[in-house]
C-alpha cells in the first residue's frame, strides 16, 4: 500500500514538474550579427520577470496555451517579457545603465525628467535613441533619464547627483 502511494506520488510529481523533459531553447539565446539577441528587445535593469514558455513564429510570440504551442510555432523561454493587450509577447534581455559605468553629469537646474528611460546606442563619439535603429558596431545601453541634443546625440543624468 505504501509503495503504491509512494509510486503514485512520484508520478503525479513528476508529471507536474517535468521531470525528464527538456526545457525549451532561449529565446534570447540565438544573436544577430552585431551580437544581440536576435529575436528579443533591449530594456534597462529593471526588467519585467516573465520565466515562461511561450509560442514563437518567427518574431511573433504569444503566451502558450494549456494544450501547448499552437501548429506553425515553437516552444521557447523567456527569462523577461512584456505581453501587449492584443496577447502578443515580446521577450525582452536586460541591458546596463549607461549611468553606472560612465560618468554622468548632474541635471541642469530646472530640468524636468522624463516620464521613462530608453535604450541607447554609444559610439565613441556619442550616444543615440536606440530605438529607431538597429544599433550596429555600437554598445546598448539603458538611459533612465536623457535628453535629446539638437545634434541627435543623447545625454543622460545621473540621477542619484543633486
Amino acid at each position: 500500500m505504501i509503495k503504491s502511494l509512494l509510486l503514485t506520488s512520484l508520478a503525479l510529481v513528476t508529471l507536474s514538474f517535468g521531470v525528464g523533459t527538456e526545457a525549451p531553447p532561449d529565446r534570447c539565446a540565438e544573436l544577430s550579427t552585431d551580437g544581440y539577441p536576435l529575436y528579443c528587445s533591449p530594456t534597462g535593469p529593471d526588467a519585467p520577470w516573465w520565466s515562461d514558455e511561450v509560442c514563437c513564429d518567427g518574431a511573433k510570440c504569444v503566451e502558450i496555451g494549456t494544450g501547448g504551442c499552437p501548429d506553425g510555432t515553437e516552444d521557447y523561454l523567456c527569462r523577461y517579457a512584456e505581453i501587449d493587450a492584443l496577447g502578443n509577447v515580446t521577450c525582452l534581455f536586460e541591458v546596463p545603465d549607461y549611468c553606472e559605468g560612465n560618468n554622468c553629469p548632474a541635471p541642469p537646474a530646472g530640468y524636468q525628467p522624463q516620464p521613462q528611460g530608453s535604450v541607447i546606442c554609444c559610439f565613441a563619439q556619442g550616444c543615440y535613441d536606440a530605438s529607431e535603429f538597429i544599433c550596429t558596431g555600437g554598445e546598448l545601453y539603458w538611459c533612465d533619464n536623457g535628453v535629446s541634443n539638437l545634434d541627435g546625440t543623447v545625454t543622460c543624468f545621473d540621477n542619484d547627483v543633486p
